[in-house]
């Protein structure tokens, strides 16, 4: 996956978004 939330902490809502879209593509 590309979306690294973890790595890239924006704000909390979009990390959220990213964590349910990498585990998603996981």
């Amino acid at each position: 996956t590309k979306f690294s939330s973890k790595s890239v902490p924006i704000s909390p809502k979009s990390t959220i978004v990213l964590t349910f879209v990498s585990s998603d593509h996981s």
